[in-house]
């Protein structure tokens, strides 16, 4: 989903709405602040300037993997 809002109210209502832990969840943005203001949440978070690649898919799930353990 694509919201111009709060992405900190848009995962807190992700949440709500399918109950899905937030450690489960991955968010790519090109703005570095809505990543510093979602990750306290516990989502893993991939800055993404350029855009989304592959190479920032392949990125993100490696991190989000790494935050598991």
């Amino acid at each position: 989903e694509i919201f111009k809002s709060s992405k900190t109210s848009h995962f807190k209502n992700i949440h709500k709405a399918t109950g899905i832990p937030y450690s489960d969840m991955i968010f790519f943005d090109n703005e570095e602040h809505n990543c510093r203001n979602v990750a306290p949440l516990g989502v893993t978070c991939v800055y993404t300037p350029r855009g989304m690649t592959e190479a920032e898919w392949d990125r993100g799930l490696k991190l989000w993997s790494k935050n598991q353990s």
